[in-house]
């Protein structure tokens, strides 16, 4: 079995701050991450015939992620997803924050974790291959209170398994949500992929994609209960809801000859489908916190003090397909 970690320079930025690649392998998969918004750059499996498939979005140089308005692979933060009016209040103070998206914010605004350079560290790890890269939101940026020390580790496992932990602490109290945004696309044209969700419920939205408040039922978007459905025709941009531990698959994608399921210890994922002319369809998974949590009172809160840690851990497994799934 291969198992290998290296570095190499992906690019410079026009005042010459070098940014570098890393790739991880461990067997069938291998995975390239960039120190620009600790970005997942790609992800490849190889098959046993020799042929490589790629399984994310991504761009071969560095001034197209720079450009990129679509967060291809990046971690996302210190807020994931949209705060509603670019405002929160934290006790008898109102915190008022950069929006980017009309009044509202998203993705933790312009000057956010994706756009910074992360500095990464090939490390031990008893697990497999691995790489810690890790940054600082500093106090005052897009107007969020305090620093907020962000580290993201990517360890690649043995049977197709890509942890990514992502930890913070901070010396202020200050909301954070963080998470990851590859766009997984496991076939050719990514129409016939299907998808399993093992939630019935979602956030509801008012039509600024902010969250009303409300919870519904899967019934609502469906007509029935979630369950497998082609990509072909499907529309997604919606918040799904967890209860219990966790410990089970929040969500399921598959091609003919591929499927990878989705772990996280988060309360929340937002499934997004992309679609690009020439490209076709893909999925975003972002497992993070409740959207425009501290502006809802019933929902669980998203506020980092001193002294605590915050811990998002996601698992990709990804294997060969061995029996298609059935779709309603």
């Amino acid at each position: 079995m291969t198992v290998d970690a290296h570095r190499n320079v992906f690019g410079a930025q026009d005042d010459g701050t070098e940014v570098a690649q890393f790739r991880l392998r461990h067997g069938s998969l291998s995975v390239d991450i960039i120190e620009y918004g600790a970005r997942l750059q790609q992800i490849f499996w190889h098959h046993d015939s020799g042929h490589l498939q790629k399984l994310i979005w991504g761009f071969e140089d560095l001034s197209s992620y720079e450009r990129d308005e679509q967060y291809l692979g990046a971690v996302i933060g210190p807020v994931a997803n949209r705060l509603k009016n670019a405002t929160y209040r934290d006790g008898q103070s109102m915190i008022v924050v950069e929006p980017n998206w009309g009044c509202h914010q998203l993705h933790g605004g312009t000057l956010g974790l994706h756009q910074q350079i992360w500095r990464g560290e090939l490390v031990s790890d008893h697990r497999g291959p691995a790489l810690e890269l890790t940054t600082t939101h500093a106090d005052g940026t897009d107007g969020y209170p305090g620093n907020l020390f962000v580290k993201a580790k990517y360890v690649l496992a043995e049977s197709g398994r890509l942890h990514i932990e992502l930890l913070a602490k901070c010396d202020q109290r200050r909301i954070v949500s963080l998470t990851t945004h590859p766009y997984f696309q496991l076939s050719e044209t990514g129409e016939d992929q299907l998808l399993s969700l093992f939630s019935e419920r979602y956030l509801a939205v008012d039509q600024s994609q902010i969250p009303t408040g409300r919870i519904h039922s899967s019934r609502e978007l469906f007509g029935h209960p979630f369950s497998t459905q082609g990509l072909d025709g499907l529309s997604l941009d919606h918040t799904f809801i967890f209860d219990g531990d966790r410990k089970s698959a929040l969500a399921e994608l598959q091609s003919e000859a591929l499927t990878l399921r989705v772990f996280a210890n988060q309360p929340a994922l937002q499934v997004y489908i992309a679609r690009k002319e020439k490209q076709g369809a893909a999925v975003c998974f972002e497992p993070h916190g409740y959207v425009n949590a501290p502006n809802q009172e019933d929902f669980p809160s998203i506020m980092l003090t001193p002294g605590q840690r915050y811990d998002n851990q996601i698992c990709y497994v990804f294997s060969e397909t061995q029996s298609p799934k059935q779709t309603r």
